[in-house]
């Protein structure tokens, strides 16, 4: 089945050319995993603010720091995903097999960082201030 794909897939690619997306479909879904790690991070820490501490600062920098990078992977991956033609994205067996695995693997971020925050907010943080 994959090998009847991949073949496929070659053969659509060579007879359609490759269509460029906007830079604003690209880059839109790393923007918003980008602005809710550094939201997500301030909700957290910002409520636990006092004036002898940077540490908090520092973290909210930190995430938005790697909520870039991941905004740089995710841009550039959304870019190659969309220069597909769409039959390929819709049709293909491998790329429903990297869609399933793409959405498995941000439902369990999404969930750990959500408990993770959670847990930190309500048992960590509240008995160190």
């Amino acid at each position: 089945m994959i090998q009847d794909d991949v073949r496929k897939t070659a053969e659509i690619l060579k007879n359609r050319e490759i269509e460029i997306p906007s830079s604003w479909q690209c880059m839109r879904g790393g923007l918003a995993i980008m602005l809710s790690m550094m939201l997500w991070q301030a909700f957290i820490a910002l409520p636990y603010l006092s004036n002898d501490k940077t540490d908090v600062y520092e973290s909210i920098g930190f995430s938005t720091l790697l909520g870039f990078f991941i905004f740089l992977s995710v841009s550039s991956l959304t870019a190659k995903y969309l220069s597909l033609p769409k039959e390929v994205r819709v049709e293909g067996i491998v790329m429903a097999l990297y869609k399933s695995r793409a959405k498995i693997f941000a439902t369990v971020w999404l969930i750990t960082n959500i408990s993770t925050g959670i847990f930190i907010k309500l048992f960590i943080i509240k008995r160190l201030s």
